[in-house]
């Protein structure tokens, strides 16, 4: 009698685990067949530090529609781009390789190859119809089928006593809703859109309801005033400082930077509203990105390419997909480097890894740990300026920084080492008080660099990878790491 309960209950289990492994097939081809299907809009905003959006808990309310919105989506709170200048930032959200591979870290580097595929291209290539309209990053049109510009903010002088001006903001909208006019009437095909703002990069200059909204402390001090004066007073202290900018200049950049937070999400309040108006919310993942953040903290003001704390590197990131309705906050470590790969896998559509150097992330969208989508591996982040001076690694608690003497010094010195956990703002260089953090950290950088024959004085970025000698390590750089036992 007991046996053949035994044997009942085999069957039984058997039959169950039958139709489990019935449901999950059934319910991944379902899925697949949804998610081949889906649209994407990638919203990306210039110079976005997510600690001063609300929706990444900051205490001024500068983003009330991501907020609203984002409670539904992923948030990815520890995201990073490896390169903190606009062009090299988008070239490796674009085609998922590093800029030590592609050599593109600033603004002036030519285009990816043909070779590097580019997200656009890859979509194309799986029947999207492909459209970018564009505030900067102009270089970056391959797989495009529709490649819109607009110049609305623009150096008028660089790399000396810097300057920006600024287009029509009229025409800035209107161009912003040439974007929102393209989705509409292509609303009935699968389609790829990237629309990307300039509201948060230098010049600080909000509309008058926005400009001193956040600190009315400074009221008195930015009304009436045009936007020469404004940039003025930020011209005074931008970029690389040998000596303290005063706290009462860096609030008041700080309250008209608020206020341009405030003006860009406005502008997405607007674009995720037309998408539900279009009933498009309910088969597009939407993904919100930041190509890299803005300084108002060390040594460096008011800029943000050539350092690699946090407050350059460290950007917002929030996807909401319409098949994983209930959000979460994300505390993984992520670059953009790994973007690609994961929008490729959210679409399924195939990846070749040995042409991609991100990790995809998809995963955490599973509702059961049942997943066809291999989990992300947990690996070294590493980190290189805009003029290639400044080079940085992370494993997630600690950040080590290695910078060539002619790079912006903090406190003159050429090795930084922070604690992350305990140190977010990395004020505390403990750079003397941990040596066996330092010395694997460097160890691990320096092995990493060494592939692509750097650190070097000349500007590599300007240097075709290919040229540059694999042999002839410049003396200067030589002397420099033998000084700190290298």
């Amino acid at each position: 009698m007991l046996i053949k309960r035994i044997l009942k209950l085999k069957q039984y289990i058997l039959v169950v685990g039958i139709l489990f492994c019935a449901f999950v097939v059934a319910r991944e081809a379902l899925l697949v067949k949804k998610s081949q299907d889906l649209n994407i809009v990638l919203i990306s905003i210039d110079a976005l530090r997510p600690d001063h959006m609300s929706a990444y808990g900051y205490s001024k309310d500068t983003t009330p529609n991501i907020k609203a919105w984002g409670k539904n989506a992923f948030v990815f709170t520890n995201t990073t781009t490896m390169v903190p200048m606009t062009i090299g930032s988008f070239s490796i959200l674009m085609t998922g390789r590093t800029p030590f591979d592609s050599r593109i870290a600033d603004n002036f580097s030519p285009p990816p190859t043909l070779f590097n595929k580019t997200l656009a291209t890859r979509l194309s290539e799986y029947g999207y119809d492909t459209a970018a309209f564009v505030t900067n990053a102009g270089s970056l049109s391959q797989g495009f089928k529709e490649f819109k510009t607009h110049l609305f903010k623009y150096p008028v002088s660089v790399y000396n006593s810097e300057r920006y001006e600024e287009n029509s903001k009229s025409n800035y909208l209107s161009f912003i809703q040439s974007s929102l006019n393209w989705i509409k009437n292509h609303k009935n095909r699968k389609f790829f859109t990237w629309i990307h703002l300039m509201d948060t990069h230098t010049p600080y200059f909000p509309s008058s309801d926005l400009r001193c909204k956040f600190n009315p402390k400074y009221c008195s001090q930015i009304n009436n005033k045009s936007l020469d004066d404004l940039d003025s007073l930020r011209a005074e202290y931008q970029l690389c400082q040998q000596g303290d900018v005063p706290k009462e200049r860096i609030e008041l950049m700080e309250t008209l930077y608020d206020g341009e937070v405030a003006s860009a999400d406005r502008i997405v309040g607007k674009i995720l509203q037309t998408l539900k108006n279009e009933g498009l919310n309910k088969n597009t993942i939407v993904i919100l990105y930041g190509d890299h953040g803005e300084g108002f903290d060390h040594n460096y003001y008011f800029n943000h390419r050539e350092v690699l704390y946090n407050s350059a590197v460290k950007i917002p990131l929030i996807i909401k997909h319409p098949l994983f309705a209930n959000g979460k906050k994300i505390n993984t470590q992520i670059q953009n480097l790994d973007i690609l790969p994961t929008i490729l896998d959210l679409v399924r559509i195939p990846i070749e890894p040995a042409n991609l150097s991100g990790t995809s992330f998809a995963n955490i969208f599973s509702r059961f740990p049942l997943n066809l989508i291999p989990a992300r591996s947990s690996v070294f982040k590493y980190y290189v300026n805009s003029d290639w001076t400044k080079f940085a690694v992370s494993d997630g608690r600690h950040k080590y920084i290695y910078s060539l003497p002619r790079a912006c010094l903090n406190n003159n010195k050429v090795e930084e080492l922070y604690d992350l956990k305990n140190d977010v703002d990395e004020v505390d260089n403990i750079v003397n008080k941990n040596s066996s953090m330092l010395d694997n950290l460097r160890k691990n950088l320096f092995n990493y660099l060494s592939v692509y024959n750097l650190p070097q004085m000349s500007r590599a970025s300007t240097v075709d990878s290919s040229y540059i000698p694999q042999n002839k390590v410049n003396q200067k750089v030589d002397d420099d790491l033998r000084s700190i036992q290298y």
